[in-house]
């Protein structure tokens, strides 16, 4: 089946009723974007599912099945999402963040690879919302928890869409970004304000053999001397940004933060939950934000991180933290 949105610039699909049989195998593609091998892995409790946003105005569907499975699988279009603006967060596209930001393939990022494979653009409703990271519990399990931002989330989580390795092969210019690692829907496991932190747990886990990694973190606040971002600003390909001094405490409209000043690189909107890493590529808060909104984004070096060390040591309620349950 054949969809199009006259005149829409980008297009993406929600199900409110999504289910594969088994065996089942789904396509969704237009005439240069291809998502590929769909199977009933993607099934979830809320048969709920979304597709990411293609360029052009038109998506085509393919469902095949066994003969014996014939109209086993349900699927249900509840809503399209039509893109009247250039896509990206704000309605970017690759290259539409500042020029100040850094490629995460650049010098800067040399040595970084495990990190970059552990983060994700997150869209949301047809629109490029956040970044987080997958994050290792104590367990050892790859049970698929995503550390993302507070302020990130809305009422539709379960139709969220993560997107992995979404970023240049190369330094400059932009290259070898079409094809990334897509995960679809997720649940709402733990979250505060007073450290602007969630916890998502994605309905798949990745494959041993997808390239992903679980980043690692620390809870401990003296002995760093470094910090680097990785993130999606403006929905753009995966950026890296670095602070070469040491971080300070701060509170900021009563969330507890690690406090940056910029030594390279930038954030953007669409880098809030995105990592921040001590010099031993442990995640030590998420983004936030910065005070400095008066200035140019690109001379904007004051940055605010939500504190892991804190996320993880209160709370009172399931609602606010889990220490036993998930990370620890």
């Amino acid at each position: 089946m054949s969809i199009t949105a006259s005149g829409a610039r980008n297009v993406s699909w929600e199900f409110n009723d999504f289910h594969l049989a088994d065996n089942a195998i789904l396509s969704i593609y237009n005439k240069s974007e291809l998502t590929d091998s769909i199977t009933s892995k993607e099934n979830n409790k809320n048969r709920v599912w979304a597709t990411r946003v293609y360029q052009g105005n038109t998506l085509n569907i393919v469902l095949k099945e066994p003969i014996l499975k014939n109209s086993a699988s349900s699927l249900k279009i509840s809503k399209v999402n039509f893109g009247f603006k250039k896509y990206g967060f704000e309605y970017g596209k690759p290259g539409v963040s500042q020029g100040c930001n850094i490629n995460a393939n650049c010098a800067l990022g040399s040595g970084w690879d495990n990190e970059k494979n552990s983060v994700a653009l997150i869209v949301a409703s047809g629109k490029e919302w956040c970044s987080g990271a997958l994050i290792m519990n104590t367990c050892n399990t790859k049970t698929p928890y995503l550390l993302t931002a507070d302020h990130c989330l809305d009422a539709n989580v379960a139709n969220w869409v993560f997107q992995f390795q979404y970023l240049s092969a190369t330094c400059t210019p932009n290259s070898g970004y079409s094809v990334d690692i897509q995960f679809n829907g997720c649940t709402l496991r733990a979250n505060s304000a007073a450290t602007d932190f969630a916890l998502l747990e994605l309905n798949q886990t990745p494959s041993s053999s997808s390239g992903l990694h679980y980043a690692g973190w620390n809870r401990n606040t003296s002995g760093i001397t470094q910090t680097t971002i990785l993130h999606h600003p403006d929905g753009d390909l995966m950026k890296i940004t670095r602070d070469n001094d040491a971080p300070t405490t701060t509170t900021v409209a009563g969330t507890d933060v690690w406090e940056l000043t910029l030594d390279a690189g930038a954030t953007e909107g669409g880098s809030s939950g995105g990592p921040y890493f001590d010099q031993n590529h442990r995640i030590i808060a998420q983004h936030l934000g910065t005070d400095d909104l008066h200035l140019p984004i690109c001379d904007r070096d004051t940055k605010f991180g939500g504190r892991f060390d804190l996320s993880w040591t209160g709370g009172g309620t399931n609602a606010t933290c889990n220490p036993t349950e998930y990370l620890a």
